[in-house]
């Protein structure tokens, strides 16, 4: 079949190429030959590509048992005989299968760019995949250049092949490479979780890849720090029972709850062994501690929690204790724990207190325009005052208007003026159904009827 090939230093060519399934040092010599011919480097680096196969092949005639070598002898040796360019060539037509320890400890080379300009077509593929996440440029390099050949070599596979197995084949291996260093070893993963999202994407994997930072905790895991056998076996069975219905996040914050409420029970009465030992007045010393305690794991500080954290944790408690009896679980408590009424109020914010200027001329203020009521209510200006203020749509309505009516600069800081608009009466629905497009300003006569009184004039366009 007709593959485009490339180097690094050179155009894209094209050759035919068949991968024999004997290693014959006279057959490779000379299909590494015609490769490099296709080159568009000049004669001398193109010398030293056919004398690197050449003398690799005089020392071991037999590649396959050469690379069953330690990966620092064999580094050292392709490096002395300059032969890494025809090792490329083999590694990227398939005719050996590159460790990851050995292309690790290489680093730089042409095995990556020589993978891709044999797979055109996988790497265009790839980066179309990449376009919905909106990686950056070089990131899509990375994980297009670098991970997918990776995978690719050391697995003897191809992008249509790849499969759940040497994803997860290959993050092992890079777990435990010798020849990477932290800072290397943190690179490769990333780039890999990055190729699994792309293998996501094209289908070529059904899980769902899971992100870096999430660490997933089994119901056993929360409860394994509670001290109480019976306890830690019902808190268990719990959370795995509600994590088929509620979210993660829920069910992380109530295993804390009853961390938190298991750990106390542990220090203030040790006697308890069991849900059916509980009363009330032992939750109510639990709730008179919890709403004073200082804060503890990542957050730990010498501060009391806050009020909504209390709060959350009486709920968790009670929908933890209510579940139990609803389910009729034999270690369920045997009377009632928590009512209502212990969960604490949170404080409500109050309403915007007025400036002092609108504030005295609303206070001042005998006979408003006709326009400052959305409704002319019954009896003297009193009372419509007074039922301004009871509702808030009214009453910031009544305010805007008189707000407005003041035309004076208000002072937005110290040395600033702000002028404010000039005061514009409201209009009335009538008027604002004669601003339609089209619609003519003012009264309209009709055959056989009346003109309809004229109403106040509309303000300007805002």
């Amino acid at each position: 079949m007709l593959i485009a090939l490339a180097r690094p230093h050179g155009e894209v060519t094209a050759q035919a190429h068949t991968c024999p399934s004997v290693l014959e040092p006279a057959q490779l010599l000379t299909e590494h030959a015609a490769f490099v011919d296709t080159l568009a480097c000049g004669m001398q680096a193109k010398a030293v590509r056919r004398r690197g196969g050449r003398v690799l092949l005089g020392l071991h005639p037999d590649l396959a048992a050469w690379m069953s070598r330690p990966a620092p002898d064999r580094l050292a040796e392709v490096r002395r005989l300059d032969a890494w360019p025809f090792l490329s060539w083999c590694f990227a037509t398939g005719r050996l299968v590159p460790d990851l320890d050995l292309l690790a400890g290489k680093g730089r080379g042409a095995h990556f760019t020589t993978w891709l300009a044999l797979h055109p077509e996988d790497e265009q593929r790839a980066r179309r995949a990449a376009e919905p996440f909106e990686w950056c440029p070089a990131w899509v390099t990375r994980v297009v250049g670098n991970a997918l050949p990776l995978l690719c070599l050391t697995r003897a596979t191809t992008l249509d092949q790849l499969n759940a197995a040497d994803l997860d084949a290959v993050e092992a291996q890079i777990a435990v490479c010798p020849s990477l260093t932290r800072i290397g070893r943190v690179h490769l993963s990333a780039q890999h979780r990055g190729l699994r999202s792309l293998a996501y994407q094209l289908r070529l994997v059904d899980a769902a890849p899971v992100h870096a930072n999430s660490r997933t905790v089994s119901p056993a895991q929360r409860a394994a720090v509670i001290a109480q056998p019976e306890l830690r076996r019902v808190v268990e069975r719990y959370l795995t029972t509600i994590t088929t219905t509620v979210r993660p996040k829920t069910v992380a914050g109530r295993a804390a709850s009853l961390q938190v409420f298991a750990g106390w029970l542990a220090q203030a009465h040790p006697e308890l062994t069991g849900m059916r030992q509980l009363r009330r007045e032992h939750t109510e010393a639990f709730l008179a501690f919890h709403a004073h305690r200082a804060w503890r794991g990542r957050l730990a500080r010498d501060t009391e929690i806050s009020q909504r954290h209390h709060a959350r944790t009486v709920v968790d408690l009670r929908s933890f204790f209510e579940d139990l009896a609803a389910w009729g679980w034999a270690q369920r408590p045997a009377a009632l724990l928590l009512h209502r009424s212990d969960i604490p109020r949170l404080p409500q914010p109050l309403p915007r207190a007025l400036a002092p200027d609108v504030d005295a001329a609303l206070v001042r203020a005998k006979d408003p325009p006709q326009a400052c009521l959305t409704q002319p209510a019954a009896g003297s200006w009193a009372t419509q005052h007074d039922e301004a203020l009871r509702g808030p749509a009214a009453r910031w309505t009544l305010v805007a208007q008189i707000a407005r009516q003041l035309g004076e600069e208000r002072s937005a800081r110290p040395g600033r003026r702000v002028p404010c608009r000039p005061y514009q009466p409201l209009e009335s629905g009538a008027d604002r159904s004669r601003r339609r497009p089209g619609a003519v300003l003012g009264p309209r006569r009709r055959e056989g009827r009346r003109a309809a009184s004229p109403g106040p004039s509309p303000g300007p366009e805002r």
